[in-house]
């Protein structure tokens, strides 16, 4: 009998243990099912938040592609801070344009840039933005990569031979970056800033951050203000472009422009200068200047004078500090009609003729490449999963991501020319301000007391980690297809006590 108790008792407890490693292993398979069905719904909510971002990016460059026809003209597109993009079922998807500049604009012209291409050491220090030690840097990285570069951030990286710019040189230091953030955004906030920028540059020899006054995308296409091409007056003289000529320009116009061709190298400024000779006026300037130029292909890398810093002007020869402000100022006034050409420099009396032709191949006043930082929401009725609801932090089902491109306008149909994914500038911005009210401890590096910060997509001008475009061509500076980031740059942030 005690041997049968015993028998019952040991498969009693048999039983015991193979329904407890049952029900063990059948919630361990649920947890995994229930991971993988979690981990599939973050997939699919993240392709749908991206997506709705990317979407957001495409409804910007569509509206700035709907006013290329005032972009033509030398006007500037505008665009609304809020788009709703829809809403189905309760679920919203809004986006909404951030600043993109310290002064907080939200559309920046790109062509107002000194552009990487064409800089010289001698223009580059020129803009007091930067010394010559720096320039030459700058300029042996661009000819290292054989002056093809698709974003100023390749400047990060060594090519050739030569070291890569710091992220505090392409990007300002972190004490700057950091009284950026923490800016009170008051009514006369912008005010402030922008003469900060200028006693920065023009009094106390600050550095200007370089990604702040140069790009890659300063090109302008060779069209005029209706949008047909220009007349090269490099192509073969016929008696249909001869009769053309003298049509759009008056009687006698054709044989004064194929004269001033005879010559070695031909140049706007050499046809300006024999244009000038029996047209005076600058008024009658525009309509050559607006109408005409000379081979090179479809773009011409030039500078907006209309839009461009005071900084930035200072790039082009013979525009001394007091010019540029001058510049600054009174291109407000500006009319439409002048803004068809540089050349009411002349007719108000800014530039005298001689310093005029010494620009004028370099000089425009309409910009076809606009920089955006697009932050786009989901608002959802409510959240769809564990790991939504950890995000939100409230679970009220919100979700963000935010994107910056550059929009190009110089083709009927508006490309993308540069993207990137600053989801992650939020994080790193409370990083940096929490690390800027952090007293510095003995014990701790005086020179680097945050350390390495987390690598991400972010904000160039926060993070180092950057993406670039790939390298433009010849006559088409961008790609038709945006590409997600790719590479980071390289290099630490540090706070000096």
């Amino acid at each position: 009998m005690t041997v049968r108790r015993r028998c019952r008792s040991f498969v009693l407890l048999a039983v015991l243990i193979i329904v407890g490693s049952a029900v063990l292993i059948a919630t361990s398979v649920i947890y995994l099912v229930s991971g993988e069905v979690a981990g599939s719904q973050n997939e699919r909510d993240n392709s749908a938040l991206r997506a709705a971002g990317w979407s957001a990016v495409q409804a910007v460059a569509a509206r700035l592609g709907a006013q290329r026809s005032a972009v033509l003209e030398g006007g500037s597109p505008t665009i609304d801070e809020e788009i709703t993009l829809w809403e189905v079922d309760g679920e919203i998807a809004i986006a909404r344009l951030l600043p993109v500049s310290a002064r907080g604009d939200r559309l920046v012209a790109e062509n107002a840039k000194v552009s990487l291409h064409t800089a010289t050491v001698e223009s580059l220090v020129a803009t007091g933005a930067m010394e010559a030690g720096l320039a030459t840097r700058v300029i042996a990285l661009r000819d290292a990569a054989s002056g093809r570069t698709g974003s100023i951030d390749a400047l990060l990286r060594s090519r050739g031979g030569a070291d890569g710019l710091s992220p505090d040189e392409l990007y300002g230091s972190l004490e700057q970056l950091t009284r950026t953030l923490a800016a009170e955004q008051s009514d006369d906030a912008r005010e402030r800033r922008d003469a900060r920028l200028e006693r920065d540059v023009f009094l106390d020899g600050a550095v200007v951050p370089i990604r702040d006054v140069m790009t890659t995308f300063a090109f302008e296409p060779r069209v005029r203000t209706d949008g047909s091409p220009c007349i090269d007056l490099t192509q073969e003289w016929t008696d249909d472009r001869r009769g053309g000529l003298d049509t759009l320009l008056g009687a006698g116009s054709s044989k004064l422009l194929e004269a001033a061709m005879k010559v070695e190298n031909p140049s706007i400024a050499g046809v300006l200068a024999a244009w000038s000779a029996t047209h005076p006026e600058t008024k009658e300037w525009h309509a050559l200047l607006s109408n005409i130029t000379i081979g090179g292909g479809e773009l011409a890398d030039r500078i907006d004078v209309q839009r461009a810093s005071a900084v930035a002007l200072r790039a082009l020869p013979g525009i001394t500090v007091e010019i540029a402000q001058r510049i600054v100022r009174e291109r407000e006034t500006m009319g439409a009609a002048s803004r068809q050409s540089a050349a009411w420099l002349v007719e108000q009396g800014l530039l005298e003729r001689d310093q005029f032709a010494a620009i004028v191949d370099r000089v425009t006043t309409r910009s076809f490449f606009w920089r955006v930082r697009v932050e786009t929401t989901l608002e959802s009725p409510s959240p769809r999963s564990a790991r939504r609801a950890f995000d939100d932090e409230g679970g009220d089902g919100r979700r963000t991501v935010i994107f910056e491109a550059v929009v190009d306008l110089t083709r009927e149909q508006p490309r993308i020319a540069l993207f990137r994914d600053l989801t992650g500038l939020g994080t790193v911005a409370q990083l940096i301000r929490a690390s800027a009210a952090m007293p510095l401890r003995e014990e701790f590096d005086p020179i680097d007391p945050i350390g390495d910060l987390p690598r991400s997509d972010t904000d160039p001008s926060i993070d180092p980690a950057v993406a670039e475009s790939g390298d433009p061509s010849e006559t088409d500076p961008v790609s038709s297809a945006p590409q997600p980031p790719t590479g980071g740059g390289v290099g630490r942030w540090r706070r000096a006590e």
